[in-house]
């Protein structure tokens, strides 16, 4: 199990298997290990500038002493063709012809020496910058939302950070780590994730060949976010080599201002844990008595027997008399299989196999009755049985919740599929499960929820969800029928896509 950090508090995320998270995880990972490798390879290219400049400074201020009675006769030297986009480089003389001349030229390269050090004291890595506290220039509250640079940020970028918040409390290196260490990792890391999307997004407009520039990368952040680093780096030789606390003494002290001053690192901290909130559900709902739960009776009469009474589905020429005409339908669109009792599954080609396997050894119309459930009849009575109850204030029940606790249902179609095994007496057990993905959702220009009440029942867009449903039903030889635990399992669920 899982824990992270929201206000102080230690919130748990069990580990639930759901198909297809873990795909997703290597990819958020994947992508913010790009964004490490792009930032520190423009940084690398900023800084190899810097030190190509300083070499040619230096070997000019290394030559030879000059001797004013003698002609001086400085070599003309090629110059180098200038990078693209660097800093400005004073003009070197081909020839110094008189003394005072040479004496000027060598004041012109200390000179530019000493600019060329001072640049370099602006080099900055991606890690410093993570280790720093920034500050907003205006007033902030004291909740999450308060700093303005949150509202800049668009909801995919605020569903990022938040992955990395739960990526770091599920890797097992950090499991260690405690206490104000801890605290201060996970916001770099989330530092770093905001300057990967701040700097290097795809609507940013940062000049990347500045990366390694801390007074260009400060004021860009004070011009897009309101943002200013409270203290700058003197090298790129002073990153922190392991997280420190803010306040430790070798930390930035932060800077006076005349407005009250958060660290921006402790809002990323607080809305990415924030929402978290709802991001797994693990629920579970005992269906063997239904009597003891009135919704439950009520939802089963509404769907399973009011279906079993008079089918909505046009019964064909063809059709069976052993079997319903929900079933026959849903047949081809669906996995059905057997399992037998060394475990082999086997996928039923016909419904005569089905039939066949099912038996009827209490001649009660066995085959019939298991049909009945094994279709879209079971998924409606599953489907409105989570997300139609409703407490005493009109609220929905739904298990599934934004991060701000607002409920919603599922609205995509589920991969249902039908696994049967039969016991030595001939009863039938009937292994449900319904499995739900959005990652391909939005380009097929699908909803996949619904906002439940006291929301105003909108459809809504949520990307990389999913959702596992199953149930067993045993069912006698007499074609009686007992259900059992109905469990959710279910993730991402808890952010509308914007």
């Amino acid at each position: 199990m899982a824990d992270i950090e929201k206000d102080g508090a230690l919130i748990e995320i069990p580990h639930t298997s759901v198909a297809g998270s873990d795909n997703d995880d290597h990819r958020e990972a994947g992508a913010l290990a790009r964004w490490n490798r792009k930032f520190d390879e423009e940084v690398q290219k900023h800084e190899a500038r810097h030190a190509r400049v300083s070499r040619d400074s230096e070997a000019e201020t290394s030559s030879e002493d000059i001797d004013p009675t003698k002609t001086i006769r400085t070599p003309v030297r090629a110059q180098a063709s200038p990078e693209p986009n660097s800093e400005p480089i004073v003009q070197r003389r081909g020839r110094a012809g008189t003394f005072s001349d040479a004496v000027a030229s060598t004041f012109q390269r200390l000179s530019r020496t000493s600019t060329t050090n001072q640049k370099r004291t602006e080099d900055v890595t991606l890690g410093q910058l993570a280790a720093m506290r920034w500050s907003s220039v205006k007033d902030v509250k004291d909740d999450a939302d308060g700093f303005p640079a949150l509202d800049y940020l668009p909801p995919k970028a605020r569903q990022a950070l938040a992955t990395t918040h739960r990526q770091f409390a599920e890797k097992h290196i950090h499991q260690a780590l405690r206490g104000e260490e801890r605290e201060e990792r996970l916001k770099q890391e989330l530092a770093k994730r905001f300057l990967a999307f701040a700097l290097m997004g795809p609507d940013s407009d940062f000049d990347q060949s500045k990366l390694g520039s801390a007074s260009a990368i400060n004021r860009y952040l004070l011009k897009n976010f309101s943002l200013k680093m409270d203290a700058e780096p003197t090298s790129a030789s002073a990153e922190l080599r392991s997280p420190r606390s803010p306040q430790s003494p070798r930390s930035p002290r932060p800077s006076r201002a005349p407005h009250r001053t958060r660290d921006f690192r402790d809002a990323l901290l607080a809305d990415s844990a924030r929402r978290l909130s709802n991001y797994r559900v693990d629920r579970s709902y005992d269906l063997g008595p239904l009597a003891a739960d009135p919704f439950a009776a009520k939802v089963f009469d509404s769907t399973i027997e009011v279906a079993r009474k008079q089918e909505k589905v046009s019964t064909a020429t063809d059709q069976r008399s052993d079997v319903t005409a929900t079933f026959q339908r849903d047949f081809p669109h669906s996995t059905y299989a057997f399992e037998n009792k060394e475990g082999t599954v086997t996928t039923f080609g016909s419904i005569d196999e089905f039939v066949a396997f099912i038996g009827d050894p209490g001649q009660a119309g066995l085959p019939k009755a298991v049909s009945h459930f094994a279709c879209q009849n079971l998924g409606m009575f599953i489907k409105n049985l989570l997300f139609m109850r409703m407490d005493a204030n009109g609220r929905s029940e739904s298990p599934l919740k934004l991060f701000d606790g607002t409920p919603i249902a599922i609205s995509t179609s589920p991969k249902a599929s039908y696994r049967f095994s039969k016991a030595d007496n001939g009863a039938i057990t009937l292994h449900y499960r319904a499995g739900y993905d959005t990652s391909e959702a939005a380009a097929a220009g699908r909803f996949t929820a619904r906002l439940l009440p006291p929301a105003d029942g909108r459809a809504v867009l949520i990307e990389n969800a999913h959702a596992e449903i199953t149930l067993d039903i045993t069912f006698q030889p007499d074609a009686t029928a007992r259900m059992g635990t109905l469990r959710v399992t279910a993730e991402g669920w808890n952010q509308v896509s914007e």
